[in-house]
């Protein structure tokens, strides 16, 4: 209607990421195009006023005749909304659709199965993968569209399901130069930022980590001999952080992530961080023999054994074979969860799960529970869950699925 306004929501199928593209024919000039874009829908559509999301939009102000606009941002989106504003006689939408981006990376690995669910998680995961790659991993295409420090989880996920390794190169190197912006010693936990805010230090830990499986993967030594300043620096600032308590606690301006799951203690010491510290100090080990530093793998080496020790003194639980998740910094005392991300990595790092029995007794119990109760916190998300399944895989507690058989190539 003259002058009144109209949407039209249209589905994509999946989120696409790249230039989205509207071409208008026949305007009147002053006819105002919204496009809104997102991955989730209401009723209504798309929910532009959401507290708890970001919805991102493009605006398009016609000038009389053809009118054609491209985003220059790229975009992510399942989703797009066109609102049409102040339209006084009928015009032509010529072309509205997306010019897409992919990062060009040739399918190598391949997975298949007996088993179609198991099928469609493979599919799902290397096209979220690929959705997330641009000049460098990105969290999401959707909203923030920044780079993780260390891109762990999509760096391995690139080795095995594409054959590519250059986006987790190029991610573990633009974490190790952001140390230029941080003069603790500690890394960026978004990249590229130079935000304050943006320091989180488990993602430093992750990257140490990282850096470690790259070369696993890949034999390229030239990388931790770039990082090697980088990495002894990060291991300064964590070690003055431990001080003589010896062991991890919140650090003054600097945030710690560790997952989305509620539970998680990050104000007092916390069992998951100094396991994912300890888990780091192992990895550092492993980059010190690549090196060929004696020096530098046995100061790691016993670094990581006191810290070991450390965390059994202090968080053990008076279940047996348990670790708390955290304890009070001022008083000493134990609170009673015991989270799956502190028992998913002691037993990866062999803090527990050390005995046959341990498969089938309270740290079993533990990982395999999928609820929350006074002795576990609510299931972990990210990259966490990776910790989950190494954890249970290495201890000899996955469970089987259907007896299915599968066919699976890739690049190692």
């Amino acid at each position: 209607p003259s002058g009144k306004s109209a949407a039209l929501l249209l589905d994509f199928g999946e989120t696409c990421f790249g230039h989205p593209v509207l071409k208008i024919a026949g305007a009147n000039g002053g006819e105002v195009f919204d496009l809104l874009y997102d991955d989730c829908i209401t009723e209504q559509g798309i929910a532009i006023q959401n507290e708890n999301h970001m919805v991102v939009g493009d605006r398009l102000f016609c000038r009389a005749g053809a009118n054609r606009f491209q985003a220059f941002q790229p975009r992510g989106f399942r989703y797009l909304m066109l609102v049409a504003r102040n339209i006084r006689k009928p015009v032509t939408i010529e072309v509205i659709g997306i010019e897409e981006l992919s990062y060009p990376a040739a399918q190598r690995g391949s997975f298949s199965c007996s088993d179609k669910l198991l099928n469609r998680i493979w599919e799902t995961g290397v096209r979220t993968l690929r959705r997330c790659m641009a000049d460098s991993f990105m969290d999401g295409p959707v909203s923030q569209q920044q780079g993780l420090a260390g891109a762990r989880i999509a760096g391995l996920t690139s080795c095995y399901a594409l054959g590519d390794t250059r986006l987790f190169r190029r991610a573990l190197h633009l974490a190790g130069e952001s140390l230029r912006y941080v003069p603790d010693g500690v890394l960026m936990g978004v990249i590229p930022s130079e935000r304050g805010d943006c320091v989180y230090l488990d993602y430093a830990l992750h990257w140490l980590a990282a850096l470690d499986e790259y070369h696993l993967h890949t034999g390229d030594i030239a990388l931790l001999r770039e990082q090697r300043a980088a990495l002894e620096r990060v291991l300064g600032f964590f070690a003055i952080l431990a001080g003589e308590r010896g062991l991890l606690g919140p650090a003054p301006h600097y945030r710690i992530f560790m997952d989305w799951s509620p539970g998680l203690d990050r104000g007092n010491l916390s069992a998951s961080l100094n396991l994912l510290y300890l888990h780091a100090l192992r990895h550092a080990v492993r980059i010190g023999q690549a090196l060929q530093d004696s020096g530098f793998t046995s100061h790691c080496q016993r670094s990581a054994a006191a810290l070991s020790e450390r965390i059994m003194m202090v968080f053990s639980s008076s279940h047996k074979n348990l670790l708390v998740e955290s304890v009070d910094l001022n008083s000493g005392e134990p609170g009673d969860v015991v989270s799956q991300h502190a028992i998913a990595l002691a037993v990866i790092e062999r803090v527990l799960g050390k005995r046959e029995e341990d498969r089938t007794g309270a740290t079993y119990e533990v990982l395999s529970s999928s609820s929350s109760s006074r002795r576990s916190s609510t299931s972990p998300t990210d990259r966490s869950c990776t910790h989950m399944l190494r954890a249970m895989y290495g201890a000899g507690m996955m469970p089987s699925r259907s007896r299915s058989s599968a066919n699976i190539s890739g690049v190692h």
